[in-house]
Parts: C-alpha cells; structure tokens; sequence
C-alpha cells in the first residue's frame, strides 16, 4: 500500500513532491518488520533518503530534519512562501546553504 501510495503521488506531483523515508523506533530490532535492505531499495527507486530513526535515542532526528528542510529548500514550492514571514521568506532566509 506504501508503494502504491508514493507512486500515486509522483505521478501526479512528479516535478515537486519530494519524500524522505524513515524508519522509526530503530532502537527496537527485535521487533523490525523492514529490513534496511527493503528500505533502501524502496528508497532508491524514489530517489529518497533513507534514515532508521529514534526520537528516544536521538538517532538520525536533526538529521533527517535537516534534509527535509534541504529538500523543501530546493523545490519551487519554496518560492510560494509569503512574505509575511520575514524568517522564512527566501531573500531573508537564514538557511541558504540548505537550498544547495
């Protein structure tokens, strides 16, 4: 159903949805249901980053944070941002190195 989902979303969206795919609660392998091979490859085929996260133990957290704001940089969608917040408006932006 996941993948039926993505593609769905890409083929209508192609040119501005973008994705990350996380796994959760990576802490917790005895109870993995997804092996990070299967993710990755999931991942590969939508040109997605993969990260196996843990809110509990700070894993891949700010990381995975960090490029979505990466990506969201990227994409025109960014341009639609108005300017009533000054912050997060692209010429005020204090990010610029995420938008490469």
């Amino acid at each position: 159903l996941g993948e039926f989902y993505l593609r769905t979303v890409f083929a209508r969206n192609s040119t501005q949805f973008r994705c990350i795919l996380a796994g959760s609660k990576c802490e917790l392998e005895m109870y993995r249901q997804v092996s990070v091979e299967d993710a990755e490859e999931l991942a590969e085929r939508f040109n997605a980053p993969f990260f196996e996260t843990s809110a509990k133990e700070n894993t891949n957290v700010t990381e995975m944070f960090v490029e979505c704001l990466r990506l969201f940089f990227q994409t025109k969608l960014w341009s639609t941002v108005p300017s009533i917040f000054p912050l997060f408006h692209k010429s005020t932006c204090p990010c610029e190195e995420l938008k490469q």
